[in-house]
């Protein structure tokens, strides 16, 4: 995976403070433009701005409007403070596998006890939903079961021997976190549907772009 760098600069806001703008986004988010992103880190002393979007929906007018709104308004910019913003952490059980005790998030943990009693013995998984959490599973050994691989394909998740990653479009991986805690609960119900159809995201990707404030004129920074 490689970094592209858009943007990199010091810009200064009307009072003369400087922050460090950088936008970039990577090879990997444009292989797929509608799911991958284009993301912006700006960092001024100890504070820290974050901001990505759908690589489908960039361009760098919108992207010189934002700079803009960005310096000119400050309560607009508050809005991006990453340094503020608390970690979500889900709620867990406790499981005993292979001997030792673990903490599982709790809506995916049955599936996780079966997954392992059958011989794929997890390492990670993340049952999403929250925050930027992405629902996903990895195995150190052994493999997921055919039928579950077969729908997870079919809900259009990536899915390899040992790994699963429940995502859709751009912004969609709460969604997408949903539906695949959902295929691992039929899964362990025996309701699974193998095609996936069942857990496919069947609504439409929204815009991605932050409203902007009117924007001034732009005047001399550095």
């Amino acid at each position: 995976m490689g970094i592209i760098n858009i943007f990199d600069r010091i810009k200064k806001d009307n009072e003369g403070n400087g922050y460090s703008i950088k936008v970039y986004t990577t090879t990997r988010d444009l292989d797929d433009p509608e799911k991958g992103g284009v993301y912006f880190l700006i960092k001024q002393d100890k504070k820290t701005y974050a901001l990505s979007i759908c690589a489908n929906d960039f361009n760098k007018k919108w992207m010189y409007n934002l700079i803009r709104a960005f310096l000119d308004n400050a309560e607009f910019r508050e809005k991006f403070r990453e340094d503020l913003k608390g970690y979500i952490r889900h709620n867990t059980v406790k499981l005993e596998i292979d001997g030792k005790v673990i903490e599982v998030d709790e809506k995916i943990a049955t599936a996780i006890k079966k997954l392992n009693e059958i011989g794929a013995k997890t390492e990670y998984c993340c049952q999403g939903g929250d925050g930027n959490s992405q629902a996903y599973i990895s195995l150190k050994r052994g493999k997921f079961p055919e039928e579950l691989a077969s729908a997870w394909k079919g809900a259009d998740f990536y899915v390899s021997k040992n790994i699963v990653r429940a995502y859709g479009a751009f912004g969609m991986d709460r969604q997408a976190a949903i539906l695949f805690q959902e295929s691992l609960n039929d899964w362990v119900k025996g309701n699974l549907d193998i095609s996936g159809r069942k857990y496919r995201i069947n609504i439409e990707r929204q815009n991605s772009l932050p409203k902007l404030p009117n924007i001034k004129h732009e005047k001399n920074r550095g």
